[in-house]
């Protein structure tokens, strides 16, 4: 519920086995059961997930928002058919143990580019649009915890 935006790799994981943990909060899906939460787990950690996700931000300090649990639970995930979604579950599964670099460096991160490309497939989303918004958010102030042009 906590994110430190300039050294976050990504918003979402996968855990096999229940964990304790105070930042991070848990996932149902109420259908689709394991590939839907592989499937949301991809969404989140791709560029428009991302981007998604921070403008649901709850803003005391831009470069370290806080999400409460309302603000988690309405955050827009997409719609997808069953092929949509066992095909960012796949992406995933393929790519989930890759480290991915900071958010400061996700426009040039191979993993973040698979991903992404990925769930723009899988979810007939413009390539190019994605790739806008990955590389945009790599430069904003408020992820890379600089100013703007700095």
């Amino acid at each position: 519920n906590k994110v430190r935006l300039n050294t976050a790799r990504v918003s979402s994981v996968i855990v096999e086995t229940p964990a304790l943990g105070s930042l991070w909060v848990p996932c149902h899906p109420h259908e689709g059961g394991e590939p839907m939460q592989f499937a949301i787990c991809a969404w989140l950690n791709s560029s428009p997930g991302i981007l998604a996700m921070l403008g649901g931000r709850d803003n005391h300090s831009l470069s370290r928002p806080a999400f409460s649990l309302d603000t988690l639970r309405s955050l827009p995930v997409p719609a997808m058919s069953i092929k949509a979604r066992d095909k960012m579950a796949t992406a995933l599964d393929q790519l989930g143990s890759q480290a991915f670099r900071p958010l400061p460096e996700m426009a040039n991160d191979p993993g973040r580019i698979a991903l992404d490309d990925a769930v723009a497939d899988a979810l007939d989303l413009d390539r190019e649009w994605v790739t806008q918004v990955r590389r945009a958010l790599a430069r904003e102030p408020s992820v890379t915890n600089r100013q703007y042009g700095a």
